[in-house]
This record gives structure tokens, sequence and C-alpha cells, in this order.
């Protein structure tokens, strides 16, 4: 931004500017006017890129793929990723002491299938919900439609 482009301070009457100088100490007091002017054609190409997402895939473009479901498959990833942040936690991990390789495998395989169960029991009672009149009552009184795992497994908890 060059110093033109800098924004226009309107006119401030005299005795409000003698009134602030006094209040804040003010010996001196510079005003620097100018007026905003920008490139509408600069500022539409840059509104255009901030609401370009690109993404790259390797199914073909058809009716099966279009651009909706590419879209909606990708933004589907950020659940399977925050139930992988579950395994994550220091409370599992720590008090997990494998040593051999086979093991620490096999105990991979079994947090994956346990994330994928966790998975269901979520998808399996929203989709019942969306056919519900009345949320779901979880623990501390609190209603929804769409639990959580962890909330649904804080339910059982209670069973």
């Amino acid at each position: 931004m060059q110093f033109e482009d800098m924004v226009s301070i309107s006119a401030v009457p005299s005795q409000l500017i003698a009134a602030l100088c006094d209040e804040f100490g003010f010996k001196d007091l510079i005003i620097i006017a100018g007026e905003i002017r920008y490139d509408e054609e600069a500022l539409l190409m840059q509104v255009q890129k901030q609401g370009l997402f690109v993404l790259v895939t390797d199914h073909a473009q058809s009716e099966a793929w279009d651009s909706a479901r590419v879209l909606q498959t990708y933004k589907g990833q950020a659940a399977a990723e925050t139930r992988f942040r579950l395994l994550k936690d220091p409370v599992i991990l720590e008090a997990m002491y494998v040593k051999q390789p086979r093991r620490v495998e096999a105990l991979g395989v079994v947090f994956v299938m346990a994330l994928l169960i966790y998975g269901l029991l979520e998808w399996r009672v929203r989709e019942q919900m969306k056919r519900e009149k009345e949320p779901l009552i979880l623990p501390g009184n609190r209603k929804s439609f769409t639990p959580t795992g962890e909330m649904l497994l804080a339910l059982l908890k209670t069973i």
C-alpha cells in the first residue's frame, strides 16, 4: 500500500483536537489525510481465489464422482481424523508396553477395529435419531439429535 492509499481522515473541529491534545498531553498533532483507492479487478480476483478449493482425485469425472461428492468425501475425512486423535491420547498410550513388533502391529489392528465400531455406533444412533421427534437425553441432562461417540459411551456407562 502506498502513502496515497492511506485512509482519509475527515475534518475534525479544532476545538475537539485541542481538547484531545490537552487530555492526553500532546504538544503536537499531525493529521495525515488521504483516500482509499483500490483496483476493482484485482479485488475481484482476490475474492474469487479465496472462494477456490482445489482437490485432486484419481476418480474420473463421472456422474458417480461429481465435484460435490468429491468435496463431501474429502470433508468426511475430518471425522476419521478426529477419531484417530483418540488413539493418541496419552492416557491410552502411556499404559502400553509392547515389545515385539508383531504385537505392536496386532494392537494397531485392535485399535483400528475399535475405532470402526466407535464410528458405527455413532453413525447408527445418528441415523436413528433422524427419524425421532424427541432428542436423546445424555448424562448431565443434555439433549442431542447428533450425539458423539464419546457421549454415547458415557450414556452406556450409566446402564
